[in-house]
């Protein structure tokens, strides 16, 4: 998944409520990547994983209890 397909499904999920999405990328000099992929809707708070599908399926389960 993009990063604009990230936001695009995450302003969809928050139904109006405020909400952020991040990327982060780091590079160690062994040269190990390590990504961290943060969403954010405001009542469910930050929900984090190292690819987009994985920082959804935390987001998305907490974002439907918030809604009830």
């Amino acid at each position: 998944m993009e990063f604009s397909e990230a936001k695009d499904k995450l302003k969809e999920l928050a139904k109006g409520k405020h909400h952020a999405v991040e990327f982060m990328l780091a590079e160690y000099t062994s040269g190990k990547l390590e990504t961290r992929c943060s969403l954010y809707i405001e009542g469910a708070g930050y929900k984090v994983g190292p690819t987009w599908e994985k920082a959804f399926a935390k987001l998305e389960p907490a974002s439907g209890e918030s809604a009830q």
